[in-house]
């Protein structure tokens, strides 16, 4: 990863950094991104860019770790302690209404986001955006373990089968969003959202705890 002297920078010359990276990652994936052009688009020397990373995979680990520590941030910030059953689906809804908000702030996430499907395409699943993925099946096992402790996710279905079943709807929604959303305005990514999340409590939980209207 980047070394500590990178950490230790402004931070808008950081986040200028990891956006400008980013974006070239982004645009043209990462076998095709130059170093040279993550030099010229974030106005820094290559000596500079030696002095923080090693090499072009370490800016890479180092943007996609940004990415996920932003993108994951809605919802690794809840405290699954405070989760109830009546709080548990509200407060998944406004981090998902959070991130999305995020996204529509900060398009060049959306473009990466885009470049990490089209890498793990390219990669068999491999590669240097495996630990996306295993960070997000552990994000999903943990609040469905919540869930069922708090009565507010089904028990008569395999917990495993039940993250497989949420990672393989996440990813395919998650690539129906990102193929659109340059054309969504913010109303209509937030109807979007509270539609999706309906649609995973309708799948995930008791339906003792669903209102005549979401069965």
């Amino acid at each position: 990863m980047a070394r500590s002297r990178f950490e230790n920078l402004d931070e808008q010359k950081r986040e200028r950094i990891l956006r400008e990276a980013g974006e070239e990652f982004a645009e043209k994936g990462y076998a095709q991104a130059s170093l040279n052009a993550i030099i010229e688009r974030a106005g820094i020397s290559k000596g500079s860019l030696y002095y923080y990373f090693e090499n072009k995979e370490d800016v890479f680990d180092t943007v996609v770790d940004a990415a996920v520590e932003q993108l994951a941030g809605p919802l690794s910030g809840i405290d699954l302690e405070e989760l109830d059953e009546e709080t548990f689906w509200s407060e998944l809804q406004e981090a998902t209404l959070r991130l999305m908000a995020f996204l529509d702030d900060h398009r060049w996430y959306v473009q990466l986001a885009r470049a990490l499907y089209r890498i793990r395409d390219t990669s068999g699943g491999d590669g240097p955006t495996n630990r996306v993925w295993e960070m997000s099946r552990r994000l999903a096992r943990s609040f469905l373990e919540r869930g069922r402790e708090v009565g507010a996710v089904r028990d008569d279905m395999d917990l495993e089968l039940m993250v497989e079943m949420s990672m393989s709807v996440g990813e395919s929604v998650d690539r129906w969003v990102l193929e659109r959303f340059d054309e969504m305005e913010r109303d209509e990514l937030e109807d979007l959202t509270v539609q999706i999340m309906g649609m995973y409590k309708r799948m995930l939980a008791p339906k003792q705890r669903l209102g005549e209207e979401e069965l």
